[in-house]
């Protein structure tokens, strides 16, 4: 076993994933960290302070509320408004530690034959 903890103290990261505006719905992808019902969040995008209303776990035909996601779980968040790939971060957190790199490649060779 690595070590690994699902709601490790560390820093929240979380990004959203995609939004529907109809419900005020927002999925989110927990990187780091936790987060509850009730937290109070930053977006990193334009600093915006938010407080997360509902959490839930959805799937195609049932909605579960969470107290809690931690690190590795997808979770939807209610009442949020934001973009398709903001970052979230503990409001009182002035900067993401442990931050991946975004940046996705592609190469192309044209085929000669």
């Amino acid at each position: 076993m690595s070590g690994f903890t699902r709601y490790a103290p560390e820093s929240l990261v979380g990004y959203a994933k995609a939004t529907a505006s109809a419900f005020s719905l927002t999925y989110a992808q927990i990187k780091q960290g936790s987060i509850s019902k009730g937290d109070v969040l930053l977006n990193t995008r334009n600093d915006k302070k938010i407080k997360i209303p509902r959490l839930v776990r959805t799937n195609a035909e049932d909605m579960e509320d969470l107290k809690r996601a931690g690190a590795g779980e997808i979770c939807a968040l209610f009442g949020v408004d934001c973009a398709s790939g903001d970052t979230f971060t503990n409001a009182t957190q002035a900067s993401v530690s442990g931050r991946s790199n975004m940046i996705v490649s592609l190469g192309i060779r044209w085929r000669t034959s």
